[in-house]
C-alpha cells in the first residue's frame, strides 16, 4: 500500500511535468513536443528505499567511524606498549597514554555492539 502511494505520487509528478510541457510548447514552437517525460520505477524504488531506512542511516554511520576510530586507537594503544621506557619520568607520562587509547578502544566497541545489535 504504501509503494501504490509512492508510484501513484510520480505517475501524478509526470502527468503534471508534461501538462507544463505541452502548455510550453503552445507558445514556443520550436520545442520538441514528443519529449514528454515518463514515469520512472527508479525513482519510485529510491524514494521507498530512503524513507523505510532514514533512521538507520545515521546509527550506520556512527558505527562506520567507531571501526575507523577503534582501529586506530587499537594501533596506538600498542604503540604505547612500545614506547615504554626504563626511566621513571617517560614511564609515567606512557602509561595514561595507553589508558586512554584503551578506552578509546573499549568505547568504540561498544558503540559497535549497540548499532550492530539494534539496527
Amino acid at each position: 500500500h504504501h509503494f501504490q502511494q509512492i508510484w501513484d505520487n510520480e505517475l501524478r509528478r509526470v502527468k503534471k511535468n508534461n501538462s507544463n510541457l505541452n502548455s510550453n510548447s503552445n507558445s514556443n514552437k520550436n520545442q520538441n513536443p514528443n519529449k514528454n517525460q515518463k514515469p520512472s520505477l527508479h525513482r519510485a524504488i529510491l524514494q521507498d528505499f530512503f524513507k523505510s531506512t532514514w533512521y538507520a542511516q545515521p546509527l550506520i554511520a556512527v558505527a562506520t567511524i567507531a571501526k575507523v576510530v577503534q582501529s586506530v586507537a587499537l594501533g596506538l594503544l600498542i604503540e604505547s606498549f612500545g614506547s615504554v621506557t626504563t626511566t621513571a619520568d617517560t614511564d609515567t607520562s606512557t602509561k595514561p597514554s595507553g589508558y586512554i587509547w584503551a578506552a578509546v578502544l573499549t568505547f568504540c566497541g561498544i558503540l559497535v555492539l549497540f548499532e550492530h545489535h539494534h539496527v
